[in-house]
């Protein structure tokens, strides 16, 4: 566990009950950053509404981003997003405000 004076480092009371959801958002908007700089490209800090493009795993362990070429967006990696490494995806808000992955599906007509 991160010592006191690192936690008031990063403006996280120790005493805060939330204070592991808020160190890992502080973990996803810093690798979101440091992928914008490599490919040159903004970083959407707030997940827009909807964003469909290609998924691929960062860097980090544990977490995947979604980009379209010239903004990227920072997901926690989770099974499902897994099997969608290197597909496009559409990212969207659930009714509970949850994110969630869809992989678009090719209509074939008939």
């Amino acid at each position: 566990m991160l010592a006191v004076g690192r936690l008031r480092a990063f403006g996280i009371d120790p005493d805060d009950p939330r204070k592991l959801p808020k160190l890992r958002e502080l973990e996803r908007q810093s690798i979101g950053e440091r992928a914008a700089a490599r490919d040159r490209v903004a970083f959407q800090p707030q997940t827009p509404t909807r964003f469909q493009r290609r998924l691929t795993a960062a860097d980090t362990p544990g977490y995947a981003v979604v980009s379209d070429g010239r903004e990227l967006v920072v997901l926690s990696m989770t099974r499902e997003r897994r099997a969608a490494i290197g597909r496009t995806v559409a990212v969207e808000r659930d009714a509970t405000g949850k994110l969630r992955i869809q992989v678009p599906t090719l209509d074939r007509g008939g």
